[in-house]
């Protein structure tokens, strides 16, 4: 409920009314939840199947979605149908715009072409990097210069793009997952500025706006490489660490962790930027407790100016 529903400020307009600024409407949490839940379950569906020598397809695909859907679902405890609904259409939206805008431009970046689109292909044509961690010696005709890339940095974008080439045949689907992140940022975002901005609904969407489409998004918006998708999730990951401290919610910090697993695979630089900010969710924490709040903030401002 609205501390003062009967209050008379920009956020008690028509289009706002009911709204709690300090919670998100029940349907985009579910969204929210799903899209920060889904690429960290997808890891590890393709963890276990690689395990049991299963290679990548298209089944993992719906096998994390409906794993998603329900643990969204259960963390939620939701149970209006309607709202459901609603979720599920926003995701349905959602997916099947980011695939048509991805498919719709050509990715031709050097090393997109080089060894992130041959990783793709190689890993939804059977490769198994668990038990073939060298790509040549798995097929010879995947040797190339770059091939060292290939069998050595993370993957976990990788194998969602192989499933969703699996799924369409086409390289370019993968590229969604940019604009899924870039969305989810955007919602992420505006969640943390409307709590704190509570009576500036639209002071809060610009921001939020401008937060989540930071310059290395966008300029590789529907780019195969990972530079911008790592951007994404590392301010999502930033957000939802600042969104606990204010509201000392434990769940905002449970999701930071999820969010993290997908953070740290993305690219090796990925482990740096999650333990750094860590480090300093705990010291602000820390001096927090410990009554040094101009401390603490000056830690969290740190936060906020990190350019992603």
């Amino acid at each position: 409920m609205l501390r003062n529903p009967t209050l008379k400020t920009p956020g008690s307009l028509l289009i706002w009314k009911g709204i709690d600024p300090h919670r998100l409407p029940p349907a985009v949490s579910l969204v929210r939840d799903f899209l920060i839940i889904f690429p960290t379950a997808n890891i590890v569906v393709v963890w276990i199947s690689f395990l049991f020598g299963v290679p990548i397809t298209a089944a993992h695909l719906l096998v994390s979605f409906f794993f998603c859907a329900a643990a969204a679902f259960l963390w939620q405890g939701q149970k209006s149908v309607r709202t459901s609904l609603v979720a599920f259409l926003l995701l349905f939206l959602l997916f099947i715009s980011a695939i048509f805008l991805s498919i719709s431009l050509i990715d031709i970046y050097g090393d997109y072409r080089s060894y992130h689109g041959p990783a793709v292909i190689a890993l939804s044509d059977g490769w198994n990097p668990l038990y073939e961690w060298n790509v040549c010696e798995w097929d010879d005709t995947n040797c190339m210069r770059t091939s060292k890339f290939i069998d050595h940095y993370p993957k976990a974008q990788w194998y969602i793009s192989a499933e969703f080439y699996s799924l369409f045949n086409n390289l370019d689907t993968g590229k969604c997952m940019n604009l899924l992140m870039l969305a989810l940022c955007f919602i992420v975002a505006y969640e943390v500025v409307r709590s704190l901005l509570p009576d500036q609904p639209y002071v809060s969407l610009v921001i939020s706006a401008v937060i989540a489409a930071n310059p290395v998004t966008i300029a590789q918006l529907f780019s195969g490489t990972v530079d911008g998708l790592l951007s994404s999730v590392l301010s999502i990951f930033i957000l939802l660490q600042i969104r606990y401290i204010f509201s000392n919610e434990k769940k905002y910090l449970y999701l930071s962790i999820v969010i993290s697993v997908y953070l740290i695979n993305i690219k090796f630089t990925g482990l740096i930027y999650a333990v750094t900010f860590s480090t300093l969710l705990v010291l602000i924490i820390f001096l927090m407790r410990k009554k040094f709040p101009f401390i603490s903030r000056s830690f969290l401002l740190l936060a906020f100016q990190y350019p992603p």
